[in-house]
């Protein structure tokens, strides 16, 4: 018996890899920032998964891709990576013509917890889609910056009363992290 393994099986194999060297050799191999690919998406996700903030700048190319679901996915990894680097490109996927990158983007602000998304983030808070909506007013809450109070509460009166809970959620965590914030 040989030791052979199928292209199939040596891709499972580097999909399963904890190195992300390798995940962002094979992703670099495409050549293809645009590709919409289900590699391409594969190997977006199992970026993310393996966790190191190092390749995080491998994956901004990908938030300009012509498909969605790659755009999509781009956001999400950068999510798990948490990394700063990250900030500029994901408020730039925050004025993307797709509502899910939109809505990935702000949630990976909130990861990433850097108070400069903040004014992106508050502006979100008015986009025609309540899930991109709620993200933002979470991610607000996640980075905890007081400034987001005034238009979350402004936000509230605004907001369709089946969807007002997340944004009260997001003040409620703003006023702990920050009491007596209101009555400066």
């Amino acid at each position: 018996m040989t030791d052979t393994l199928t292209e199939g099986e040596r891709l499972q194999k580097i999909l399963e890899s904890e190195d992300s060297r390798d995940l962002v050799g094979l992703l670099s191999q495409l050549r293809e920032p645009t590709s919409s690919s289900v590699l391409t998406r594969a190997l977006i996700r199992a970026i993310g998964k393996v966790g190191d903030c190092s390749a995080s700048g491998t994956l901004h190319p990908y938030l300009q891709a012509s498909d969605t679901m790659t755009r999509v996915a781009t956001a999400a990894a950068l999510a798990r990576l948490k990394g700063s680097d990250s900030l500029d490109p994901l408020v730039r996927a925050l004025r993307d013509e797709s509502a899910n990158v939109r809505w990935k983007a702000a949630e990976a602000l909130g990861e990433i917890g850097d108070a400069e998304a903040v004014p992106a983030l508050l502006a979100c808070l008015h986009d025609c889609h309540w899930w991109v909506r709620r993200s933002a007013a979470a991610a607000l809450a996640q980075i905890g910056d007081p400034r987001a109070l005034p238009a979350l509460d402004q936000q509230q009166r605004q907001e369709h009363i089946c969807r007002k809970r997340h944004i009260k959620r997001a003040i409620r965590a703003l006023e702990r992290q920050h009491p007596g914030e209101r009555n400066r």
